[in-house]
C-alpha cells in the first residue's frame, strides 16, 4: 500500500522542526512534503484555497472553517508556543 502523501506548512521557520524538513523523522505510512509560509500569510490562505492538509491554524479561523462547511479536524496541539509558567520559572535558592 503506498504511503498517504500530505502537504505540510509551517508558519515561519521550522526551527525544531528541522528533522521533518531533512527528512530524518518519517512518520509511518506517511509522506510529508513540508513547506513554509509566513504565519499571517498561512492564517488567510488556508481558509481561500483549502489546499494544504496539514498546518497551524487559529482558533477563530478554525471555528470559521467550521461554520462555512470546511471539513476541517482540529487537533490541540501548540508547537510554537513557550508557556512562560512552566518554562522559565525562577525561584531564589534561599527561598
Amino acid at each position: 500500500m503506498a504511503d498517504l502523501e500530505l502537504n505540510l506548512v509551517f508558519g515561519g521557520h521550522p526551527g525544531k522542526f528541522q528533522p521533518i524538513f531533512d527528512g530524518k523523522v518519517k512518520p509511518e505510512g506517511i509522506t510529508l512534503k513540508p513547506s513554509r509560509m509566513n504565519i499571517d500569510q498561512l492564517f488567510w490562505h488556508i481558509p481561500a484555497k483549502d489546499d494544504i492538509d496539514v498546518a497551524e491554524l487559529s482558533l477563530t479561523g478554525t471555528i470559521w472553517g467550521k461554520q462555512h462547511g470546511k471539513r476541517w479536524t482540529a487537533l490541540p496541539v501548540f508547537p510554537g508556543w513557550v508557556f512562560g509558567c512552566h518554562t522559565e520559572t525562577l525561584v531564589r535558592r534561599d527561598a
